[in-house]
C-alpha cells in the first residue's frame, strides 16, 4: 500500500514538475513574441523595399510588330530602330529622371508574324509575364484592333504607331494611335483626287481580307462620289495573292483615268508591275501603308502619289534631329514606321516625366489630357479620344526617291 502511495505521489510531483516546465516555457515564448515579431517584420519590409527598388528602378515598355517574312524589312525593322533610338540617350545618360531618381527603360519586343492571334498572344505575355506598364504597337490595323480590346481589359495604355482603322481606338480609354484614322486620309487622298488631279473616273483595287484596305477603300468610294467624281471599277482580292492578272483587266477595261491601291507595301509593287504589263496609262494613288515601300520599288511607280505621315522633307527641327540620329545609328534610310514609333516612344517617357509617376493609370492620364507635343512626326494632340489632331502629307515617287507634294491640314 505505502508503495503504491508513493508512485502515486511520485507521478504527480513530476507531471507537476512537466506543467511547471510548461508554463515557464509558454511565458518564456510570449516574452520573446515581440521580438520575433519584429524580426519577422523587418525580414518582410527588407523584401518589400528590395523588390520596390527592383521594379521602381525600371520602367517597362512593350513593343510588338512583325519580324517575319517581307514584313521584316518594311515594317518590323524599322518600327524596332524607331523605339531603340528613342530609349538609347535616356539610359546612356543614367535612365529617365522622376522627383530626383533614375529610371533605366527597357524595351521588350514581341514578334506578331502579322498575325492576328499571335499579336493577341504576345499582348497577354506582355501584359501578365513581362509586366509591362504601356505598349506601343502593334502598326497594322489587322493586329492592332483585337490587341487594342485586351489592353484595354487590362488597362494598359497603348499607342499603335501606324493602325488608321477606327474600331483600334472606339469607345476605349486606353488605347491610342500615333497617325490620323483612315476616314480622314480616305477623305483627304479623294479630294485630292479631284480637286488637284482632276479625276472624274477612278478605279479602286483593294485587299477585302483585311480591315485596313476595305475600310480605306470605302471611304474613298463614297467621298469621290460626293464630290461627283465617278467610280468606274472596285475590285477586290484576298491577300496574299500574287496573280492580279483579272481585277486589273476589268480596270483596264472601264477606262478609269486613276487606280486607287489602299494595300500593304508588300503587294504594291506587285501591282505596279501587272499594271505596267498591261499597258495602263493611269495615275497611281495609295495610302500610308506604301510609307513602307522599299526603294526597289520606286522604279515601277514613278509619278504615283501617296498619304503619309511623314517624310524626310519635313521642316520641323524635331524630325531633323531625328533623322540626324537615325542616320547615324541605322545604315538603312528611315522610313514612317521607325518615325511613328519614335515619337511614340518618347511621348510615353515624356508623360512619365511630366506626371512624375511610372505606372499605367498615370501614363493614361496624361496622353488624354495631351495637347500640341511637338515630334518628327508634327504635332499630335488628342481631345476626348485616342484619335490624335494630326497633319497629313501627300508625297510624290518621283525620279527615284520621295518628295513632299502638298500638305493637308484637318478641318
Amino acid at each position: 500500500m505505502r508503495t503504491r502511495v508513493r508512485i502515486v505521489v511520485q507521478i504527480l510531483l513530476s507531471r507537476e514538475r512537466d506543467r511547471q516546465s510548461l508554463m515557464f516555457n509558454f511565458f518564456q515564448y510570449r516574452k520573446s513574441l515581440p521580438l520575433i515579431g519584429l524580426s519577422f517584420l523587418l525580414s518582410l519590409m527588407l523584401a518589400t523595399c528590395s523588390n520596390t527598388a527592383t521594379r521602381s528602378s525600371e520602367i517597362r515598355i512593350g513593343l510588338i510588330a512583325p519580324f517575319n517574312g517581307a514584313a521584316a524589312k518594311t515594317t518590323g525593322n524599322p518600327t524596332e530602330r524607331g523605339a531603340k533610338l528613342a530609349i538609347q540617350p535616356i539610359n546612356d545618360n543614367g535612365g529617365l529622371e522622376i522627383d530626383g531618381e533614375r529610371y533605366n527603360v527597357s524595351l521588350i519586343v514581341k514578334d506578331d508574324r502579322d498575325n492576328p492571334d499571335e499579336a493577341v498572344a504576345v499582348a497577354n505575355e506582355l501584359i501578365n509575364q513581362e509586366k509591362v506598364m504601356a505598349i506601343v504597337g502593334p502598326p497594322r490595323s489587322r493586329s492592332a484592333i483585337p490587341v487594342a480590346a485586351v489592353a484595354e481589359r487590362a488597362r494598359i495604355p497603348t499607342i499603335s504607331t501606324k493602325s488608321t482603322n477606327p474600331q483600334t481606338t472606339a469607345n476605349k480609354k486606353y488605347v491610342f494611335r500615333a497617325i490620323y484614322t483612315d476616314e480622314l486620309q480616305g477623305i483627304a487622298i479623294a479630294r485630292f483626287s479631284v480637286q488637284d488631279l482632276k479625276i472624274e473616273k477612278a478605279a479602286v483595287l483593294y485587299d477585302v481580307a483585311t480591315d485596313y484596305s476595305r475600310y480605306l477603300a470605302k471611304i474613298f468610294q463614297q467621298e469621290f462620289e460626293r464630290l461627283g467624281g465617278n467610280i468606274v471599277a472596285f475590285e477586290d482580292y484576298t491577300t496574299d495573292v500574287e496573280n492580279f492578272q483579272a481585277p486589273l483587266e476589268k480596270i483596264r477595261d472601264s477606262e478609269a483615268e486613276l487606280i486607287f491601291l489602299p494595300n500593304y507595301a508588300e503587294e504594291i509593287s506587285q501591282q505596279a508591275q501587272k499594271i505596267q504589263e498591261l499597258g495602263l496609262n493611269v495615275t497611281l494613288i495609295g495610302g500610308d501603308s506604301w510609307g513602307s515601300l522599299l526603294e526597289e520599288s520606286y522604279k515601277y511607280l514613278d509619278g504615283a502619289f501617296f498619304a503619309e505621315v511623314w517624310t524626310a522633307d519635313l521642316p520641323n527641327p524635331e524630325n531633323k534631329q531625328f533623322l540626324e540620329r537615325y542616320n547615324q545609328m541605322y545604315s538603312e534610310p528611315a522610313n514612317s514606321h521607325a518615325a511613328l514609333t519614335y515619337d511614340a516612344v518618347n511621348l510615353i517617357l515624356d508623360i512619365i516625366k511630366q506626371q512624375g509617376k511610372a505606372d499605367s493609370e498615370s501614363i493614361r492620364e496624361g496622353l488624354a489630357d495631351l495637347q500640341d507635343y511637338r515630334g518628327a512626326t508634327g504635332s499630335i494632340s488628342y481631345q476626348g479620344s485616342g484619335d490624335p489632331v494630326k497633319s497629313l502629307a501627300i508625297v510624290q515617287i518621283k525620279n527615284n526617291r520621295l518628295e513632299f507634294y502638298k500638305q493637308i491640314d484637318p478641318d
